[in-house]
């Protein structure tokens, strides 16, 4: 049954990186016809892993692949054999720190994924926009700076963390940097050094991460073929409060291939990496590395102005609207995630009844990320003789509460099961036998009246009771009396009142 269109005209999409190609593709699976229009001459060259989750992006997979006969398993290693660094990307969770223990997450080239992504659609190089008008048909017209013009009923701007687009609309929305240092140096290496020197201390895995007090140090393999191994290596850290020489949020463009000797200081003073980092992360071989300072962009829209543009039939998408962090991939999962629901929206014409979206907050993922790190430490260093037996220590006794509360939480269920039980036999044993049930009830009551009964004094008793005590009182009270007098210190006035509360 072929999808239902009811746009004629094509959607048109700035910028063609991750968000714009997902949403194009998926477009296109639902019948919608779009046109991107990118600044850029060429394809860009992203030669860098991201991390992928398969189990998030099912919507997209199935827009990709839609043949009936693929089945959920096929689709998914279609697309890992296609974008998967090395055909695979495999990664081993627990080698490293932040990545969500995900089932079936791998390391993508993001070359690689966005040139997959672009196959069969419609893109337009060196479409630079100047400016954007809405028009009173209830479209849009682009303005380029070549001279031409575009009109479309639907504009999605997915132009990046710097986009021309927002800057026109809402002028006063920017992005800020977050407080975090970010170095990141590249590497060629042979294969044939690869496969003898780091591939068998590897295992297989494409990604590691070590962290070392408030420092993470991440070695990730970005591209492989046969003749060569492109890998990186990545420091990050939480920016300090004042005076820190690594942490340069108003630094240029081209400042950005500069490398502060200070990083170089830092990095020696972690001490000697563990294998397969000793070969990599060394002080000597890095500074020959091509090394980038990232700035860690961050910007969230103020929803009710992104829900205005979007009734008018203009969304802003992905980086655009809402910056992630580019260590781990977040931002390319989420834009490749609500592709689906955004083709769906405008394929079916449904702008008018979008809800607000929220407003959600980024500043808070460095910091959460260096936090992790904090308590991965002891995983991820080696360990001394000393501490590693604390830690079996501190492992074993937390083992043993750990049992202690789960006997606790059975003896508890048993007692609940078996007083459940107790009433279900008595219930089911009143409906089968009423009358030895009611006399054995009676002997029971019976029983009691008696055992009360017997422990209860009679009346007779408890009046014999009562004159033993007054006769006591009264022997002590003249006793009393008598030894006042011979020491001179009666006092009837006191003396009178006390025989008046004992009588």
């Amino acid at each position: 049954m072929p999808y239902f269109n009811p746009v004629k005209r094509p959607v048109t999409i700035v910028g063609a990186g991750v968000a714009g190609l997902s949403l194009a593709r998926v477009l296109l699976s639902r019948g919608v016809p779009s046109v991107i229009y990118e600044k850029a001459s060429s394809a860009p060259r992203h030669n860098y892993a991201i991390t992928l989750y398969p189990l998030r992006l099912q919507s997209l997979l199935k827009a990709l692949l839609p043949k009936a006969s693929d089945d959920k398993t096929s689709v998914e290693a279609k697309f890992r054999s296609s974008v998967g660094v090395g055909s695979e990307g495999t990664m081993n969770p627990s080698n490293v720190v932040l990545q969500a223990r995900r089932k079936g997450a791998f390391r993508a080239n993001r070359g690689s994924l966005e040139r997959y992504l672009a196959t069969g659609l419609d893109i337009r190089w060196n479409s630079a926009v100047e400016r954007v008008e809405k028009v009173a048909n209830g479209g849009w017209v682009l303005h380029f700076e070549d001279g031409k013009t575009v009109e479309s009923k639907y504009v999605v701007a997915a132009d990046g963390i710097h986009s021309p687009i927002r800057q026109l609309l809402l002028p006063d929305e920017k992005p800020t940097v977050m407080p975090c240092v970010v170095y990141s140096g590249k590497r060629q290496i042979s294969r044939e050094v690869f496969d003898a020197s780091l591939a068998q201390n590897l295992a297989g895995n494409t990604l590691m991460e070590y962290s070392f007090g408030q420092t993470v140090l991440q070695f990730s393999v970005d591209e492989m073929n046969q003749d060569q191994v492109s890998v990186r290596w990545t420091f990050v850290r939480d920016a300090k409060k004042t005076d820190d020489p690594l942490f340069k949020p108003d630094r240029s463009f081209e400042a950005a291939t500069e490398t502060p000797p200070e990083l170089f200081s830092e990095i020696e003073a972690l001490g000697i990496m563990p294998k397969p980092w000793n070969s990599i992360v060394n002080v000597e071989s890095m500074k020959e590395d091509k090394t980038y300072n990232w700035l860690m962009r961050s910007i969230a829209l103020d929803p009710v102005d992104v829900q205005n543009l979007r009734q008018q039939g203009l969304f802003i998408v992905g980086d655009a609207a809402n910056a992630r962090p580019i260590l781990w991939g977040a931002g390319a999962n989420r834009v490749m995630t609500k592709s689906s629901y955004w083709a769906d929206v405008i394929a079916e014409e449904r702008v008018q009844q979008l809800q607000r979206s929220r407003k959600s907050e980024n500043t808070g993922l460095v910091a959460g990320f260096i936090e992790v790190t904090r308590k991965y430490n002891d995983t991820h260093r080696v360990l001394s003789p000393e501490e590693s037996t604390e830690k079996r220590a501190k492992r074993t006794a937390k083992r043993r509460e750990w049992r202690k509360l789960q006997k606790e939480k059975r003896k508890g269920s048993q007692k609940k099961a078996d007083v459940k039980g107790l009433e279900k036999i008595r219930k089911s044993s009143g409906q089968g036998k009423p009358a030895e049930n009611k006399e054995v009830e009676d002997s029971k009551v019976t029983d009691l009246q008696d055992l009360e009964e017997g422990q209860k004094p009679s009346d007779q008793e408890k009046v014999e009771e009562t004159k033993e005590v007054k006769d006591s009182i009264v022997v002590d009270r003249e006793s009393l009396d008598e030894d006042k007098k011979l020491n001179g210190q009666e006092k009837p006035a006191e003396n009178k009142k006390w025989r008046e509360r004992i009588q």
